[in-house]
């Protein structure tokens, strides 16, 4: 997983987003919340962007989804504009992202995942895995052009450091 998301992926969320938390803070997400990632919060609210991989929390049978979110918390200032944003993409996009919590309780999220068997079957599944993240981040670019009034500043300049 370290593999397909440093480096080249890392450094595009960085290039893209402005900033990319720290590669430790994957493992304590993973503890906490049932997936691998990398992630860019946003300054003004509670706007996120995560990269990576999802694991079934509660069913074994489910498959562990790689892919990108989107989300924010609709109690937080200018998230209405966000949701607004998400549900224009949505059908913008021709339903190729998924916007099943867009609500004004939850977090609303809009995603685009694909179940980990696709690129497993590849020859090389790991440079498969980092040209869909790719993929998927210059999706987000064309996102960010599209919607160039949300709150894009990264809550910090640097590179997150995890002090422990």
């Amino acid at each position: 997983m370290d593999e397909t998301l440093q480096g080249e992926v890392s450094e595009a969320t960085r290039k893209i987003l402005g900033n990319v938390s720290s590669p430790r803070k994957a493992v304590i997400q993973l503890r906490d919340y049932d997936r691998y990632i990398l992630y860019t919060l946003f300054r003004s609210c509670d706007f996120e962007c995560l990269v990576g991989y999802w694991f079934p929390n509660q069913n074994p049978d489910e498959p562990v989804w790689i892919g990108i979110d989107l989300g924010v918390d609709p109690k937080s200032d200018g998230s209405k504009k966000i949701i607004d944003a998400f549900r224009d993409w949505v059908k913008k996009s021709g339903r190729a992202w998924s916007a099943d919590k867009i609500d004004g309780e939850e977090w609303s999220k809009i995603s685009k995942r694909e179940p980990i068997q696709k690129f497993m079957i590849q020859t090389d599944h790991v440079r498969a895995i980092k040209d869909h993240f790719l993929r998927l981040l210059e999706d987000v670019s064309q996102f960010k052009k599209a919607f160039p009034k949300l709150p894009w500043v990264p809550r910090s300049g640097k590179v997150e450091v995890e002090s422990e």
